[in-house]
């Protein structure tokens, strides 16, 4: 995956596909300032926020700095983007790899391009060093490898969670709604039953019970209304008795 920041860490472009140059960020969103008396030190100024990086390599010759550590790779000075992409894509991939990389002559800023690999979300998560995070600022680093669509895709999970359980909860409700409806419609049969004389001790009670239930729920079902009150079942109940009787 290659990214693209704009402005700011928090700004992230997610090309769909992978391109197949380098993506260029605009120069007035982007600025280095660098002292050449301290080698070691490099500030990146964004829209919002300053970030202090140690552990830099700095030349006021060459005009590429990279982060020192297994993760980053620094490339042969005075590069042009077609070499840079040549050398890259002959890269061995096998550690992520990311390029801050300042094209310049001498002192003007021409663009910068970012490279990522594929493996963004372990990309430094276990390739700084913890200790020299506070002071160094590298800890925001670290937001680079978790970009907006990690919090995309948690604000996916989330809205996906909630979506079952509303499913969850609707149909629990249908199905205790179904529940008390099949048990009232029992009740009202029993009823009826006991007013006719016949009861649990009836030979018939079993089949006059299951034919008059079955066939009462069934005549409500075929209503347009899922409001079914008692006397409706009690209406239903009897009119199915008549007719087995």
């Amino acid at each position: 995956m290659i990214c693209a920041w704009r402005g700011s860490i928090e700004d992230i472009i997610w090309p769909q596909h992978e391109p197949e140059g380098p993506i260029e960020l605009p120069l007035e969103l982007w600025a280095f300032n660098s002292d050449p008396n301290n080698k070691e030190d490099l500030v990146l100024n964004l829209d919002r926020c300053t970030i202090k990086f140690s552990k830099f390599v700095y030349s006021h010759e060459i005009p590429l700095w990279s982060i020192v550590g297994p993760a980053f790779q620094v490339f042969s000075s005075n590069i042009t983007t077609c070499q840079f992409l040549k050398e890259f894509s002959a890269l061995e991939m096998n550690s992520p790899v990311v390029i801050l990389l300042q094209v310049t002559d001498c002192e003007r800023v021409d663009h910068i391009a970012l490279y990522a690999s594929k493996d963004i979300d372990n990309l430094l998560d276990n390739r700084i060093d913890d200790e020299a995070t506070e002071d160094t600022g590298l800890n925001k680093l670290k937001l680079f490898a978790r970009p907006l669509n990690f919090a995309i895709e948690q604000d996916i999970l989330k809205q996906e969670d909630e979506a079952r359980n509303q499913a969850r909860i609707k149909l629990e409700k249908a199905a205790a709604q179904k529940a008390d409806k099949e048990n009232m419609i029992k009740q009202v049969v029993l009823a009826a039953l006991r007013l006719r004389g016949i009861n649990r001790t009836n030979p018939d009670f079993k089949l006059l019970f299951h034919t008059a239930y079955k066939s009462t729920l069934c005549s409500i079902r075929k209503l347009k209304t899922s409001d079914i009150t008692v006397d409706i079942a009690r209406e239903k109940v009897e009119a199915i008795l008549n007719i087995i009787e």
